[in-house]
Parts: structure tokens; C-alpha cells; sequence
């Protein structure tokens, strides 16, 4: 098919929840729609919707035609169609993704995108007030608000990125809905603020968190696991991603233990002097004493017990990684002590802890 720009048709579902999380992006990122130098066609059960440079009709109705072929491949799935090459295809949201930015002008694997999770969906099925392309290293994050007081915040305390006009995927979201700030990523929610200054302070720490070194990058072995750090005492715990909504709405009682979640985007490891494990982190590094990990049935008798839960938390490691760097990470947690339970139960093992 002869096109006279790029092209990039999008075959999507109303019953798919990664095409709604794509919509609600598509939605905030209006601006760069609007600037494409390309056309983007959202096809659906309910009609095509383009974005972008004007396309002739009978080529945009082929393209949307495709969408019965690209369907069954799973949705959302693009074809991208550009003058005198053959064309690509892309699955998946975030294939579908990066597409988008690149063909706003983006590096390929310079914007940041989370895959969304049923939760994420949920958090962002409301429109935004406005979406920033921030700056986080030589990288990109989207940061969303919603409300008047939000919105300041996020204006004071990102610095939109060279190229302001790049698509980028909603990963970070600050609402007020009643006194407290609200920070999202993705669909866990990170923060509970009292204050502009407060939520502020965090959302410079997550952006600053994008901008961290992968892992392989010197000796520190990324994990996407989240932490709790008890200051005073000068220790760290470490606990299953998707824990962290629950922690943090209890942030209070957590507090008055003397603990801290950490709201980073990754959790950094690294070796400290005779045989500890480091989190990295401000303002300084604190040793890492065990983990909390999740009873995800119940514990047998078999040697191979820690062998399995040892497995389960390297699973942890943030992607993309190499095997070496499992066996790294294996290596840094090998001596952790292992606290198995549900959410419920190490809220209160953290809870009961006197404070130092």
C-alpha cells in the first residue's frame, strides 16, 4: 500500500483494558496528536478515530479495514505503513507505544512505558488536566494531574523535556481529590502528601528515580520491589511490588514505628562491607535485614523452601537484565532473613516493632 507520510493504524477492542489504558493516553497527549507529522488510526467497534496529518479517505478506509486481520493477533496491535518501505508490525501496548513516540519524534527507548496493570486503568479512566513531558536524565515520563492544586505542583516541579511535544504514557499521576495529595504510578499509589511541599519533594525523587542506571550499570542491581526504611535504626526491608497501595494508605502507622516506603520506581542494591546488602538512597545508604515476601501458599517442610522463595524475590529484578545479574542479585540476598506472610500480617509485624 502506497502511503504519502507514515501511517500508523491501530486495531483496538472495547472489551480490552490495554486499549483503554491507550485511549486515556491518546486522550492526554492531545497536543502531540494534534503535531504528528503522521497519521493514527484508532479503530474500534465503534468507528475509526484519526489523529495527525490528514490522510485520503479511501486509504483510510483500507487501513481501517486491516483491523479485521490485525484482531485476531490480539489488541491493541498497529500496522505502520511509511512511503517506499515495507510495513511494520507492532503488538501489544507497549509496542504500541513506543511506536507513538517514535513517531512523534522520540528516540526509541527514550519515553518511559510501564505495562499497565487493570489497576492503572482504573486510575486513569478519568480525564486529565494536564499531562508534562518531564525530564528525568536523558529520558521522558509522563506526568499527569488533575485539579487546580495538582497542576501547580506538577508545573513547579518537573522540567518538561527538549521537544516538548513527544508522546509519552501516563506513568505518574497527581491528584488532590480532597485534602491530601495523591500520587499514582501506574496503579499503585506512592504517596499520600499534606502538602504541595511535600508532594512536590516526592515527585522529584520518583522522576529522579527514571533517571537511575539500568542494571549492569556499575555494581547497584536494580529490583522492582519496594522497601521500608527505619532511619533511626538505620535499617531496610524489602517487600513484593504490589503491596505498596496497602503500605502506603497505612503510611501513618507505619510512621509512628518509625518506618518509611520509600515511593523510588526501583529499589537499588548493592554490596556494603562484610557480606551486607546496601539500599541505596537518601541521605544515605541503609543495610538491607530481610524480606518480606508473600504467603502465596503454605510453607512445606522441604529443604528447598528458601531455595524457591530465594527464586521468587530474584524474579523481582527489573527487566531488561542479563542471567548474570540474577545470579548477582541471588548472591546480595542469599544471607536476608525471609519473613513470609500476607500484607495484613507484616503490617503488623512493622507495626508492632517499637519505634527506636
Amino acid at each position: 500500500m502506497d502511503v504519502p507520510h507514515p501511517v500508523l493504524a491501530v486495531a483496538m477492542a472495547e472489551n480490552c483494558s490495554f486499549c483503554h489504558r491507550l485511549r486515556a493516553d491518546v486522550a492526554a497527549n492531545h497536543t502531540a496528536m494534534k503535531r504528528l507529522r503522521a497519521t493514527v488510526l484508532l479503530t474500534g467497534d465503534g468507528g475509526t478515530a484519526a489523529f495527525g496529518k490528514p490522510l485520503d479517505r479511501i486509504l483510510m478506509s483500507e487501513l481501517a479495514r486491516a483491523r479485521a486481520d490485525m484482531k485476531p493477533l490480539g489488541t491493541p496491535t498497529a500496522v505502520r505503513a511509511r512511503p517506499g518501505a515495507e510495513p511494520a508490525l507492532f503488538r501489544g501496548y507497549d509496542r504500541v507505544t513506543a511506536a507513538l513516540a517514535e513517531l512523534s519524534g522520540a528516540a526509541p527507548g527514550q519515553v518511559v512505558c510501564e505495562t499497565p496493570s487493570s489497576c492503572s486503568v482504573k486510575v486513569s479512566s478519568e480525564p486529565v488536566d494536564a499531562l508534562v513531558t518531564a525530564r528525568s536524565g536523558g529520558r521522558v515520563v509522563g506526568v499527569a494531574a488533575r485539579g487546580q492544586d495538582a497542576m501547580a505542583v506538577v508545573a513547579r516541579c518537573t522540567e518538561p523535556a527538549a521537544g516538548a511535544t513527544v508522546y509519552a504514557p501516563i506513568t505518574l499521576l497527581l491528584e488532590r481529590p480532597e485534602r491530601l495529595y495523591l500520587l499514582y504510578r501506574g496503579g499503585e499509589l506512592i504517596g499520600r502528601l499534606r502538602s504541595a511541599e511535600h508532594a512536590g519533594e516526592m515527585l522529584r525523587r520518583v522522576l529522579a528515580g527514571f533517571a537511575s542506571s539500568p542494571s549492569g550499570a556499575g555494581a547497584e542491581v536494580r529490583v522492582l520491589c519496594g522497601a521500608v526504611v527505619r532511619p533511626a535504626a538505620a535499617g531496610a526491608l524489602l517487600f513484593p511490588r504490589h503491596w505498596m497501595t496497602h503500605l502506603v494508605k497505612h503510611a501513618s502507622r507505619l510512621e509512628r514505628a518509625g518506618w518509611e516506603v520509600c515511593p523510588d520506581p526501583f529499589t537499588r542494591l548493592r554490596p556494603g562491607p562484610d557480606w551486607s546488602v546496601l539500599l541505596s538512597g537518601r541521605p544515605a545508604p541503609a543495610p538491607v535485614v530481610g524480606v518480606l515476601i508473600d504467603r502465596t501458599g503454605r510453607p512445606g517442610a522441604d529443604v528447598r523452601t528458601r531455595d524457591l522463595l530465594l527464586a521468587q524475590v530474584v524474579n523481582w529484578i527489573a527487566r531488561p537484565t542479563a542471567p548474570e545479574e540474577a545470579q548477582r542479585l541471588a548472591g546480595l540476598l542469599y544471607p536476608l532473613l525471609f519473613h513470609v506472610g500476607t500484607v495484613d500480617e507484616a503490617l503488623s509485624f512493622l507495626g508492632a516493632q517499637p519505634s527506636p
